[in-house]
């Protein structure tokens, strides 16, 4: 191991460099001033009443829900797209924001 300053974000950073796996690795490390007290993050003590609590709690149960199945993953199923129009030699699918975008231009 090795410690050492490299320059980054326009700013002197150190890191301690190791080899892992056989591959040079750098661990960036914080300055003294950049070391927060904990304390500081904790939060501040607030009032609360039974009643908000009470309300709190009625919130949460409204918007729990047990099925799932509405839920997918849009980004995994975009990528997955556009490995597979890479794979097969296609141009990939456009960005679905920038295909909405281009449409509403040309609808003017």
């Amino acid at each position: 191991m090795a410690v050492a300053k490299l320059a980054w974000h326009g700013r002197e950073r150190l890191v301690l460099l190791r080899v892992r796996d056989g591959a040079l690795v750098a661990h960036v490390l914080k300055w003294d001033d950049e070391v927060r007290d904990p304390s500081e993050l904790a939060p501040k003590e607030a009032k609360v009443t039974d009643s908000e609590i009470d309300e709190a709690l009625q919130l949460v149960d409204s918007m729990t829900t047990d099925d799932i199945s509405g839920y997918q993953d849009e980004y995994r199923k975009a990528l997955e797209a556009v490995i597979e129009a890479k794979a097969e030699g296609r141009q990939p699918p456009e960005p679905i924001a920038e295909a909405e975008e281009r449409a509403a231009r040309s609808s003017t």
